[in-house]
């Protein structure tokens, strides 16, 4: 049997074990786990307020913390996996709209403003210098500087929007992404505030479409395929 003084220190030791393992798997949560990546786009909240005139006109995309487009996809760390998110604030654009129709409609959007929105493992070589990366390798923003999107089908609404109300279409258009001009319906939810029009959307992207490599660099790896989306304002 074992002295009294001997058993302490055999609870005192594995005690001591159960806390390190208990915050190195905290650790490991913390810093390679966690995912600390913006949501997906959506709608912003915006309240209500009378318009001045209907909703017909023409609208330009306004700059500012409501608009942004960029790409989401999963990096890999050996067995771990997050979320990368890139956008950039600089987009340009506008669209026509009847009262029940959006006859046209534009936006341009400058990679070479991307910037990482998610937080970055400590210590893990490249991913801190992603942005630089992209502007060489893959998106090679220093080559194919913007990406537009142009409407090739008017959208019928059905109705003339409400002040408030939350619509839901498809957009068909040109997408032209890394030099390669593709067709593709993006759908699309909106809501005039009465003043301005909220859109949100997203597209799925598989880079061999676009021609764009995939992103490999020492200890992390990225999919093949990844997710393009935006939130933009239009004022008249």
């Amino acid at each position: 049997m074992r002295p009294r003084s001997e058993l302490g220190l055999i609870r005192l030791l594995l005690l001591v074990v159960i806390v390190g393992l208990g915050l190195a798997t905290y650790g490991v949560y913390w810093y390679f786990i966690r995912d600390d990546a913006p949501p997906s786009a959506t709608i912003p909240e915006r309240p209500t307020v009378a318009p001045t005139s209907g909703v017909a006109g023409t609208y330009h995309v306004t700059l500012g913390a409501t608009t942004f487009a960029g790409f989401r996809m999963a990096e890999h760390f050996g067995p771990l996996s997050r979320a990368a998110v890139v956008r950039t604030p600089k987009v340009a654009g506008a669209m026509s709209l009847s009262a029940t129709t959006v006859t046209s409609a534009n936006v341009v959007v400058d990679l070479t403003a991307l910037e990482s929105k998610d937080g970055q493992p400590p210590g893990v070589p490249d991913v801190v210098n992603r942005l630089r990366y992209l502007q060489h390798s893959s998106l090679e923003t220093s080559t194919f500087p913007k990406t537009t999107f142009k409407l090739t089908h008017p959208i019928s609404l059905g109705s003339a929007p409400k002040v408030g109300a939350k619509i839901t279409v498809p957009a068909t258009g040109i997408l032209v992404l890394h030099g390669v001009s593709k067709t593709v319906t993006v759908p699309l939810t909106a809501i005039w505030n009465g003043a301005v029009i909220d859109v949100s959307g997203s597209l799925p992207v598989k880079l061999a479409d676009y021609s764009i490599s995939q992103p490999s660099v020492p200890f992390v790896t990225v999919d093949s395929s990844g997710t393009l989306e935006f939130e933009l304002e239009f004022a008249k």
